[in-house]
């Protein structure tokens, strides 16, 4: 009878310990996920931001065509359009 006890409480350290074994498994995976979500985000960020400098780059370069360099540039562009008999 004390062995049968002995058997089943042995058999449920085992269980434990295998749980256990999983669970740290999972936690490991769990942080590694995260760290890589990190990363990604980290270059998407860097990505949006190159996108955002490009787009800049390319709407400097289309007022550049119209002679538009500064805010000053712009206001006299924006003049002329809005009244073309002024000039």
């Amino acid at each position: 009878m004390e062995n049968q006890k002995t058997d089943k409480l042995e058999k449920l350290i085992e269980k434990i310990k295998k749980v256990t074994e999983q669970i740290n498994k999972e936690n490991a995976a769990i942080i590694q996920a995260k760290q890589k979500l990190k990363t990604l985000q980290a270059q998407k960020k860097k990505l949006q931001k190159q996108i955002q400098n490009e787009e800049y780059a390319q709407l400097r370069d289309v007022l550049a065509d119209y002679g538009i360099r500064s805010i000053e540039d712009f206001e006299r562009f924006i003049d002329k359009t809005e009244n073309p008999q002024a000039q």
